[in-house]
């Protein structure tokens, strides 16, 4: 898929200060991050021979250094702006390497954050996690945190990634992008959405105000017209098969 585009601008990634393509999947929302607006999640393939490497995940557009934070098996930055805030996150422990087993160290950037490699890295997938919301305010701040820490994520969605054929991902993530500003247009009480494509039928959950629930017919039937209209017709039809899951938003 193409690259992530936060509101504070796109997500980029850098290998030894070279840019490269990367592979996202949208990661779906839990209790914890219920109103984050985009919850990715970024995998590197790294292998011994490479040795030493800087992976650098980072907004190059976005010139106002970030604030860390960071957990145990966390290491995270975010970045505010006009009530948006986005954080990007890893499993790491910056100068605890060692004790918590890791074969890699890294390091906080003005715009990101890098995972660094060494000569006794063994071949593993390195992650990032990207979340944001807007607006965020002192009961929701926290969720970005959450959403970026690949550690508490689904061990399994390492081998997940590779299950999933790469083309049926591309059109479900452009599916994803058109209904979130289309739904967003159309119905004020359209929250936010999300996708997990590792379900089958592939589920679409569509967060809405519970005051407009009678909005609920017209906003399946959009939302049905404007999937079907997007498939690629060369998928395979066990990939083309979905179900849409209406949810009350809960705001925090």
């Amino acid at each position: 898929m193409g690259m992530i585009v936060t509101p504070l601008g796109p997500i980029k990634l850098y290998v030894n200060e070279k840019e490269i393509k990367y592979r996202a999947v949208h990661y779906i929302l839990d209790d914890r991050c219920r109103d984050l607006n985009g919850r990715y999640l970024i995998h590197y393939e790294y292998k011994k021979e490479y040795k030493k490497q800087k992976i650098k995940c980072c907004l190059p557009s976005f010139v106002t250094e970030g604030d860390i934070e960071s957990d145990e098996r966390l290491e995270a930055i975010s970045f505010y702006d006009h009530f948006t805030k986005v954080t990007i996150g890893i499993e790491a422990s910056f100068g605890m390497d060692e004790e918590y087993g890791y074969d890699y160290s890294g390091s906080y950037l003005s715009n990101g954050i890098e995972y660094e490699t060494n000569s006794k890295t063994k071949s593993q997938t390195l992650l990032f996690a990207v979340s944001w919301i807007r607006p965020y305010t002192e009961e929701n701040d926290h969720q970005t945190t959450t959403g970026a820490d690949p550690y508490s994520m689904n061990s399994k969605i390492v081998n997940k990634f590779r299950q999933v054929d790469e083309r049926a991902m591309l059109m479900w993530h452009d599916i994803l992008l058109i209904l979130n500003v289309e739904l967003e247009e159309r119905f004020s009480s359209f929250r936010s959405i999300a996708l997990n494509y590792f379900e089958s039928p592939v589920k679409f959950m569509i967060s809405t105000l519970p005051e407009e629930s009678h909005k609920h017919d017209e906003i399946l039937k959009v939302t049905n017209r404007i999937i079907e209209n997007n498939m690629l017709s060369d998928i395979e039809n066990r990939l083309m098969t979905y179900k849409i899951v209406l949810e009350e938003y809960r705001s925090r």
